[in-house]
């Protein structure tokens, strides 16, 4: 690509990622509002546009890919909030959530959103969203484990994450087994 000014790192979620490029850390609504500038931008690149854009964070002056490719690639948004859901639903080709929630102070981990009301509260945002896209809906998988005792995996690996994690925000054991973001199934299925 022939801009500077374009980085995927400038739409991460991680302040490492800020850091490393000497700016501030931005709110999750500004690094939301950042990214729906940045797509369309995105979309026109890889079809092969050569790209002017003056926003209020992206400005560049023909920007083209070297080899654009030669299909249409698909858009995947993944995301925590219902913000993030709403933009990928009404503009990606594909909407993955995450079941996470705030970035905790470390800056790294999440709060997990796995409990079947959070889950449909997503979906429901998800649907209530969709535009002409009519992109596909998917779960970011965190785990998967083929085992003879699906709670004991279940329990144990709930208690790796209360290591990391505020328990009051921890899954059941049910839930967790239920979450589309854990596959943990015993052999016989």
């Amino acid at each position: 690509m022939m801009s500077r000014h374009l980085s995927s790192s400038q739409v991460g979620h991680t302040p490492s990622e800020w850091s490393a490029i000497g700016r501030t850390y931005p709110s999750p609504s500004r690094r939301i509002s950042r990214l729906a500038e940045l797509l369309p931008i995105v979309r026109r690149l890889i079809a092969g546009e050569i790209v002017d854009h003056e926003g209020s964070d992206f400005r560049i002056h023909e920007a083209h890919l070297e080899m654009a490719p030669a299909r249409r690639v698909p858009v995947l948004i993944g995301g925590n909030s219902r913000a993030l859901v709403r933009l990928g639903a009404a503009e990606a080709d594909v909407v993955e959530i995450g079941g996470l929630g705030r970035t905790l102070s470390d800056g790294h981990f999440h709060e997990i959103r796995w409990s079947t009301r959070q889950i449909d509260e997503m979906v429901a945002t998800f649907h209530e969203a969709v535009g002409p896209q009519r992109p596909k809906l998917g779960a970011l998988v965190q785990l998967v484990a083929v085992t003879e005792d699906a709670q004991q995996t279940a329990q144990a690996f709930l208690a790796s994450l209360a290591n990391r994690l505020p328990a009051n925000t921890l899954p059941t054991v049910d839930e967790l087994i239920d979450a589309p973001f854990v596959l943990i199934r015993t052999v016989a299925g």
